[in-house]
């Protein structure tokens, strides 16, 4: 028997919704809006530390500064979830028979030219920010590499310096980003977030993106043990220059010059420990893109689809802001140092006014009873006065 037209429809409705989901899975919401506010709560309490306290104000703690401001880029185009919808792509009615498609989108070869700003915001969030956000970890790297030398100079903490690993940074990722707009690739991806159009994943997922961040990961992953064994050899030489330096040998018994080789050692301890902290941001990008190569080796493999492997990437990218903040706060004994210093300062403050209070409270009944002695001495001076007068 011949159907009609719209039985037709409705069948290929109804089949091509069995096969892919028409909205965005609620567990990809609840995800990205949990980890995005943990992330920005830490970049906040990172600026907030950064304007507190002057320590927290050099080349090395600025740099960890840009970190935030590339987490804070991700979190603000993911926070609210994927952008994109499958029904706005295609046309397909959802739930309640509505046909959701944008009045700007015309579907066809001027399709990127047509799409809401706020998806291209988030497909060039998401090219630009995760690339940048690890390349700048790597150029953080190589400023623990040079600080970390015996004989270091000033233009390691130079603007120079920093705007060089700045162009650096930006460079590269803002060329993907751009390249991929050119080419006419974004569109609605995977999970319906805003990025390559899933047409296109296959080709141009790992040239534009996975391979870059591999690469980047494993770089870091070997410069983290790298800058271990670095920092070894940075305690051993400069004890090595200490010991045969003329003053140290000719003044070796001098109470004064034992002092200071003792300070140049804690100094030396304390610097060793700070660049040891630091250097955890270098790993912090394995361990939060675990996950995510995980699932991309399972996809490679076929055992597992690779319909989620982006949405992997966009929650790891934004574990490792929060992995972030938690070295800032946990791993770093000067941020931890900066704010006991501050809080007991302000008990300090705090106790040294109720003591002055509780002083001029005692002070007060000290002041009336010398007061009183002296109308009682006065009083006297004057009776005898008029005693003598009257005699």
């Amino acid at each position: 028997k011949k159907l009609s037209y719209r039985t037709v429809q409705l069948i290929k409705i109804v089949h091509f919704q069995m096969q892919v989901q028409t909205s965005v899975p609620s567990v990809i919401r609840y995800a990205t809006l949990s980890l995005g506010c943990l992330s920005l709560c830490g970049a906040a309490y990172t600026f907030i530390s950064s304007l507190c306290h002057k320590r927290l104000r050099s080349f090395s703690f600025r740099m960890i500064l840009w970190m935030c401001v590339f987490d804070v880029i991700l979190v603000m185009s993911t926070i609210s979830g994927p952008l994109g919808t499958i029904e706005e792509q295609a046309g397909i009615e959802n739930e309640n028979g509505q046909t959701l498609i944008h009045a700007n989108i015309r579907l066809g070869d001027e399709y990127i030219a047509s799409l809401p700003l706020t998806c291209k915001l988030q497909a060039a969030s998401l090219q630009f920010s995760m690339i940048a956000g690890l390349m700048w970890t790597l150029c953080f790297s190589i400023h623990l590499f040079r600080i970390s030398m015996v004989n270091v100079n000033t233009s390691t903490h130079s603007y120079t310096s920093f705007f060089i690993y700045l162009c650096f940074t930006i460079s590269i990722p803002a060329f993907l980003t751009y390249y991929i707009f050119a080419k006419n690739l974004v569109g609605v991806s995977s999970d319906f977030w805003c990025w390559i159009k899933s047409e296109h994943l296959n080709e141009w997922a790992l040239k534009m993106f996975y391979i870059e961040m591999m690469i980047l990961i494993v770089i870091l992953f070997v410069l983290y043990f790298a800058l271990k064994c670095h920092l070894k050899r940075f305690v051993t030489n400069t004890q090595n220059v200490a010991l045969i330096s003329p003053q140290h040998n000719a003044d070796a018994n001098d109470p004064q010059n034992m002092e200071g080789t003792l300070s140049i050692n804690l100094s030396r301890l304390s610097f060793v420990h700070t660049v040891n902290s630091l250097s955890t941001y270098l790993l912090a990008p394995f361990i939060a893109f675990f996950p995510a190569h995980f699932n991309i080796i399972c996809s490679a493999t076929g055992l597992e689809s690779d319909e989620h492997v982006l949405t992997w990437y966009v929650l790891s990218a934004i574990l490792l802001g929060i992995m972030h903040v938690g070295i800032y706060v946990c791993g770093i004994a000067m941020v931890r140092n900066s704010w006991t210093v501050c809080c007991d300062g302000c008990r300090r403050d705090q106790n040294n006014a109720e003591s002055e209070n509780d002083n001029a409270q005692q002070q007060q009944p000290q002041s009336e009873k010398e007061s009183k002695k002296e109308f009682i001495r006065r009083s006297l001076e004057q009776s005898n006065k008029l005693y003598m007068e009257l005699v």
